[in-house]
């Protein structure tokens, strides 16, 4: 409501949320900025983990492992089929040049740093740059 009465002027939300909400009711403009991934993870308490033989603990790692890849794979699927199907409703998408907000992420990443310990940022930092 706040964004058909123009008392707002944007919002952020996964493209499953503006297209089954209908935001693109009220909402003209989609900025693809891919500033937030959205990962599960599995958790496990360490004692819940020792209690698991070698052979249960290889066949979580394993099945962890193909349940993220088959996630990644049918949200990649669907953000595209979505994406068509936002335009089709008039939807303005653009794509920002996401290297300009890179470039200025340094102060962030040294106060996640501060919390989360400078190992950590390095080694997600890794993985983010393996992916890409």
């Amino acid at each position: 409501m706040a964004l058909k009465q123009g008392v707002v002027d944007g919002q952020e939300n996964p493209l499953a949320v503006i297209y089954h909400f209908k935001l693109y009711e009220v909402q003209k403009y989609l900025a693809l900025t891919r500033h937030v991934y959205n990962s599960m993870v599995h958790v496990m308490s360490v004692k819940s983990w020792n209690k698991l033989t070698p052979e249960q603990k290889k066949i979580i790692r394993e099945e962890s492992g193909k349940t993220g890849n088959y996630f990644r794979k049918a949200i990649q699927d669907e953000e595209a089929d979505l994406l068509v199907k936002l335009k089709e409703k008039g939807m303005v998408v653009t794509q920002p040049d996401i290297s300009k907000f890179r470039a200025v992420m340094g102060p962030a990443y040294e106060r996640i740093g501060k919390y989360a310990g400078d190992e950590n940022v390095k080694k997600f930092m890794e993985m983010v740059e393996a992916m890409r």
